[in-house]
């Protein structure tokens, strides 16, 4: 898939947080773009993530794609802040 810019801007809201347990965002891609419009639904709970509803013109290997990017990016500001670098 060609992105039309090289950034991907997104709306949401927490859905639902219980402490511990379950966090839900609804998520909404900022486009003209019919084919990535629409409310999706990303529930984690610990370690397990789901993400509901994703647009028809994302394809399951440009979410996952996405995803490993943002827990990348993730990853390198948790091992940042607990180490002071």
């Amino acid at each position: 898939m060609v992105w039309p810019s090289p950034l991907d801007t997104y709306n949401g809201h927490f859905g639902k947080l219980i402490p511990n347990k379950q966090v839900v965002e609804v998520e909404e891609f900022e486009t003209e773009n019919p084919a990535l419009q629409g409310k999706m639904t990303i529930t984690v709970r610990r370690t397990r993530l789901c993400h509901d509803n994703v647009p028809p013109g994302v394809s399951p290997a440009d979410n996952e794609t996405g995803w490993r990017m943002a827990l990348d990016k993730l990853a390198t500001l948790v091992i940042a802040g607990t180490t002071g670098k």
